[in-house]
């Protein structure tokens, strides 16, 4: 991997730790023995079950990151893939996602329906 890969991986890497710290109140910071170590997330674990990988490039590997944050997952955490695509190369307008695999983001779901963080919509008519 070349200098500008990781630089461009590492940024991105910098941005999920913000974002991730401002929306949860949490700091969150690079794992930055995860290259020494092996595969052991991008983002230092905290006091949430989660495990992130973060992938950015022009086609990020979704499917790469997702398997990556799964095998690095101890004891019931949550593995999460989190995705920036760039416009450039791709032609496609710039992308960020976070994947979970299906039943977790079901579960997410019904315990979010549960707490009534989240209601259900009238039916239409």
């Amino acid at each position: 991997m070349g200098k500008t890969s990781r630089n461009k991986g590492a940024s991105w890497e910098r941005m999920c730790c913000t974002v991730l710290s401002s929306a949860t109140g949490i700091e969150h910071g690079r794992n930055l023995s995860e290259s020494r170590r092996g595969n052991d997330g991008d983002i230092e674990r905290n006091r949430l079950p989660f495990v992130y990988q973060c992938k950015v490039g022009a086609l990020p590997p979704i499917w790469q990151a997702l398997e990556q944050a799964r095998e690095a997952c101890e004891g019931g955490e949550i593995p999460v893939a989190l995705i920036k695509r760039n416009s450039v190369g791709s032609g496609l307008p710039a992308r960020e996602l976070a994947v979970v695999p299906l039943d977790v983001f079901c579960a997410m779901v019904g315990r979010m329906v549960e707490a009534g963080l989240i209601g259900q919509r009238e039916a239409a008519e």
